[in-house]
């Protein structure tokens, strides 16, 4: 049962797991099977059946032990958010079923100090968007977008939007992202952060920075990202290059 559709190999072997155990297929409580199993009956290598079987340990799903093998635990993913992805189209469906609300906005000068946390090219105008994404009662993140002025205009339509911030402000600008480049980084939930993501305040959180650009290399949004403990994880597999 070879895979065919596109996208990373061991992506496509993961969601096709996960498929087969919420259908049944595999059942709480079951085994799945062996690594050397499955790499022949989807036709893949052992290194991909690894990473695939490492995405859904990562959600939850299984639990691995040796000599006895990977067993099932729940018929669907854990409620912690789970990003993987190694390429810009991958990273952009991080909101997918998402909306964005809106909590506020504001014209900005970069000062020295905003210049140096966000990379922003002092004494320029951005405006700051500024929002949650994720369920009412438990949002996976709160957000400071920084937005070119001259690209300002778009940001009436990005209140409720599924899409990336930077994707529609990409395609509204008849551009396209070539190039994301991001830091992340261990912190603490400041007070307004915690009362806006019903957390508690200190509390251990993730926090991202990423810069999103057009095939000219011209910065379309630079995004301020806070995620609180237990509801976001960062997965990516890394491969060595081959001659």
């Amino acid at each position: 049962m070879p895979l065919t559709h596109g996208g990373p190999r061991y992506a496509l072997l993961a969601q096709n797991l996960i498929g087969k155990i919420k259908q049944g297929v595999y059942p709480a409580g079951s085994l799945l099977p062996t690594e050397a199993e499955l790499g022949r009956q989807f036709d893949v290598s052992r290194i991909t059946v690894r990473a695939a079987l490492k995405e859904l340990e990562t959600k939850g799903l299984i639990t691995r032990r040796a000599r006895i093998g990977t067993r099932v635990n729940a018929p669907r993913p854990a409620s912690v958010f789970v990003q993987t992805g190694d390429t810009v189209e991958e990273m952009l469906l991080f909101t997918k079923g998402m909306p964005f609300r809106k909590t506020g906005s504001r014209s900005v000068i970069v000062n020295a100090e905003l210049a140096a946390a966000m990379q922003l090219p002092e004494g320029q105008e951005f405006l700051e968007l500024r929002g949650l994404r994720g369920p009412r009662h438990q949002p996976i993140a709160y957000s400071h977008h920084y937005i070119p002025a001259l690209r300002a205009p778009l940001a009436s339509a990005l209140d409720g939007a599924v899409a990336a911030i930077a994707d529609i402000v990409a395609e509204a600008s008849n551009r396209h992202i070539a190039t994301i480049r991001q830091q992340i980084e261990p912190a603490r939930l400041k007070a307004t952060e915690a009362r806006l993501l019903n957390a508690k305040p200190q509390l251990t959180a993730l926090r991202s920075r990423r810069w999103f650009y057009d095939q000219d290399g011209s910065l379309l949004v630079a995004t301020l990202s806070i995620f609180p403990q237990g509801r976001y994880v960062y997965s990516s597999v890394l491969q060595r290059k081959t001659e």
